[in-house]
């Protein structure tokens, strides 16, 4: 018979997942002591014994150099060094990691660290998940109804911002980090359970993924050796959780790698630390749209009076305008003036953005209402 929560424990769940999920937003120091604690336990659990040498580094960056350099016989000093005073890091990443592709592979799975302990970690969490699912009524819904602290959303878009400022091939180590300082909720979450369920030996194994988690970043084992990142000592969000600053880096690591991002879009320092260097011409030759808005909404100026837009139709209503692009369909808005007169007697002008089929003001201004030209025309008749 399976178990099903009571309203206490529902409360209870909430309480220890949401507190502990805070762990995310944690800027504390490493807990080196403990990380290595938690790592020895967690190989002697799989069968191996501990990693002959724990490697710590300063960010998820460094831990990914260090792989890289051992593939292709430099020093991580030297690889890190290099790689952060670059000032395009992603081209040298990427040229070291693709062009040594296959050593990496080869040696680094194979013949120096030997097999990763990734898979047999990874599966004693997928033991937790499956014990719960067969002793606790409706798992699988309350796991949806935790879902932004238990999947590790936050760790996925931190994670992507990282592999966006390095190269494609950091994001592959970090696909085998068996525990990050993101995923506190989960391993909250299915400790809870596991005391629920009587599993009090899984209960411990979560305890320790827990403990991990809050004592260091990013966690990459092999049979014997284990990498590990220190943890940010910087991290700044929007209120969904996504990589977000305009004061500084969004995410800074202490041996300087750091992160810029909008609204969880990675992009280039100046863009949150000098915007007066974004030019209407930078904007044009943008290819991402994402990209471009933010763009836009950080131009130090009007854009809509400095992007160049040509006059397309004019009414009584409004003045239509439309500016090609590049890249995209076209830039159009329309400038209306508002009906009501200000204090001092003049009437203040709005510009709104409109999709590029629109071909007059008129019916650009019906769009905004979500009405077609005549049936806005029909609401003006009456007032």
């Amino acid at each position: 018979m399976k178990i099903t929560l009571t309203p206490r424990q529902l409360q209870e769940l909430e309480i220890i997942v949401t507190d502990s999920a805070k762990l995310t937003l944690s800027h504390t120091p490493p807990d080196r002591a403990g990380a290595e604690s938690a790592i020895n336990y967690l190989y002697r659990r799989v069968g191996l014994n501990p990693p002959k040498k724990i490697v710590w580094g300063g960010s998820p960056f460094a831990i990914a150099i260090s792989d890289i350099s051992r593939a292709i016989g430099i020093s991580d000093a030297e690889a890190l060094r290099v790689a952060l005073d670059l000032q395009s890091r992603d081209f040298m990443v990427t040229r070291a990691a693709w062009k040594s592709a296959e050593i990496i592979s080869e040696q680094i799975e194979g013949e120096v660290f030997g097999r990763s302990a990734f898979t047999p970690l990874k599966s004693l969490r997928g033991a937790a998940a499956l014990k719960l699912w067969q002793t606790i009524d409706d798992f699988w819904a309350l796991r949806d109804r935790f879902l932004p602290a238990v999947d590790g959303k936050r760790e996925l878009l931190f994670k992507r911002a990282i592999s966006r400022l390095s190269s494609p091939a950091i994001s592959c180590y970090l696909d085998d980090a068996v525990c990050t300082p993101y995923e506190s909720g989960m391993y909250s979450f299915y400790s809870y359970l596991c005391g629920v369920a009587g599993a009090q030996e899984l209960k411990e194994l979560m305890d320790v993924f827990l403990q991990l988690a809050g004592c260091a970043g990013w966690v990459v084992p092999y049979e014997n050796l284990c990498l590990v990142s220190d943890k940010p000592v910087r991290m700044e969000c929007n209120p969904t959780g996504e990589l977000h600053s305009l004061s500084g880096s969004a995410l800074e690591f202490p041996d300087g790698f750091s992160v810029h991002a909008v609204d969880g879009i990675v992009v280039p320092d100046y863009v949150v630390t000098q915007p007066q260097k974004i030019t209407t011409r930078m904007i044009d030759h943008e290819r991402n749209a994402a990209m471009r808005r933010i763009l836009i909404k950080r131009y130090q100026g009007n854009f809509y009076d400095d992007c160049g837009a040509a006059l397309a139709a004019e009414d009584r209503l409004g003045r239509l305008y439309r500016k090609r692009r590049l890249f995209d369909t076209d830039f159009t808005f329309v400038r209306v003036l508002n009906s009501t007169r200000e204090p001092d007697g003049s009437y203040k002008e709005y510009v709104l953005r409109v999709p590029p089929e629109v071909t007059t003001p008129t019916e650009a201004i019906a769009w905004t209402f979500g009405m077609t030209p005549e049936e806005y025309l029909k609401t003006q008749k009456m007032t």
